[in-house]
């Protein structure tokens, strides 16, 4: 009995040992495939994320490329743009100093801006791209020359049909006139040389015509003629400040009254005298109120500091012959402080004698040598 339950029991055993054994290799099994399916999904997760790395790299990099690209292509372009600036400045410098010696300014002004047309006859000339032909410049410069000139022959013409008919008068024939005739002295002194050497074809009759600012003719004087002419001539002084020569002198024979205009200079000081007899005789200052004309009572700007009811004699006063005096020209005659000029007391005024001639001054001297200079005219004092 014993001998049986012992074989059953290790019958049971080896059964049990072998289940076990079974068991372990199933589970051994199943571990394996499961490791397997695990090191598959590894391996294909692996692999997406390998080709998401490379694109992104091939993405990066044509990216990378293109930027590139782009800024060699900016740099090359503004290399090109530089140099070709600097081929057309050295273009224009060599046509200003040598290869258009007949249009120098033409070949600047195309150095200076090449886009820019001159014409209608040299704008293919100035497109860019095109290089402009040998002697172009200077043929341009001589078209451009041409127009000038032609332009200049129609207005000397037309100036020349509105001078042949007066249509102004001499401003200053009474007592207002006196700016316009220091601007005519002032004119006349520039044509002086080219008159005295016949280059304006006057000839000897020493008249000159004034086309576009005065159309009334002017008979030049010298200061010997001056002193000669009749009933004026006499009020030429005889004595002036030391270091004044005679400039010129003039009279406008259109006009109906007598006229004499002369001028001295000494350095940048002048004195010019225009002589008058006036059918209508000016209004003559009260000498007693020096308010009227002395310039020492009032300060710059004289626009200001002037009454308004003395303005009109302050600006220039006549005074009569009889009152006139050396304490009258001190009230006239002033120093400015001028950057630039000279110190020499300057003034202005008027004297009526008494045969109706009118002697207005505006000058530059000390108060004692303009009032020697007045005294020295051989009509009244």
């Amino acid at each position: 009995m014993s001998e049986n339950l012992e074989r059953d029991l290790e019958r049971n055993h080896k059964r049990g040992h072998k289940s076990q054994e079974h068991l372990d290799r199933q589970e051994q099994e199943r571990a394996m495939r499961l490791m397997e399916a695990l090191s598959g999904v590894d391996e294909r997760l692996l692999e997406r994320c390998e080709d998401r790395v490379i694109k992104h790299q091939k993405f990066l990099w044509r990216s990378t490329r293109a930027v590139a690209a782009v800024l060699c292509l900016a740099v090359v372009g503004a290399v090109s743009w530089g140099g070709y600036r600097l081929s057309n400045m050295k273009m224009g410098s060599a046509d200003s100093s040598g290869g258009a010696a007949g249009a120098p300014e033409a070949g600047m002004e195309n150095a200076a801006a090449p886009w820019d047309g001159v014409s209608g006859d040299t704008a293919e000339m100035d497109t860019p791209g095109e290089a402009a032909p040998d002697g172009a410049d200077e043929e341009a410069g001589q078209r451009e020359e041409q127009k000038v000139t032609a332009a200049g022959a129609e207005s000397g013409t037309a100036a020349d049909r509105d001078g042949s008919k007066p249509q102004t008068e001499m401003a200053g024939n009474g007592t207002g006139g006196f700016g316009a005739q220091q601007e005519t002295e002032e004119k006349e002194q520039e044509e002086g040389a080219a008159e005295e050497n016949g280059a304006d074809g006057a000839g000897d009759s020493g008249v000159t015509e004034y086309e576009s600012c005065l159309p009334l003719k002017s008979e030049k004087r010298t200061e010997t003629q001056a002193r000669t002419e009749a009933v004026l001539g006499a009020y030429v002084p005889e004595l002036l400040p030391k270091g004044y020569a005679f400039e010129n002198a003039y009279r406008v024979p259109e006009d109906s009254e007598a006229n004499l205009t002369i001028c001295w200079s000494r350095g940048m000081d002048s004195i010019t005298l225009q002589l008058t007899k006036p059918a209508n005789q000016p209004q003559t200052v009260d000498a007693s109120r020096a308010e009227l004309y002395d310039v020492h009572l009032y300060e710059i700007p004289y626009g200001e500091s002037v009454p308004e009811e003395y303005r009109q004699t302050f600006n220039n006063p006549v005074f009569a012959a009889e009152d006139f005096d050396l304490e009258i020209v001190k009230s006239r005659m002033k120093s400015y402080d001028d950057q630039g000029d000279t110190d020499t007391p300057r003034g202005n005024f008027g004297v009526l004698f008494s045969d109706g001639v009118l002697v207005r001054f505006s000058g530059r001297g000390s108060a004692e040598e303009i009032w020697e200079m007045f005294c020295s005219m051989g009509g009244e004092e």
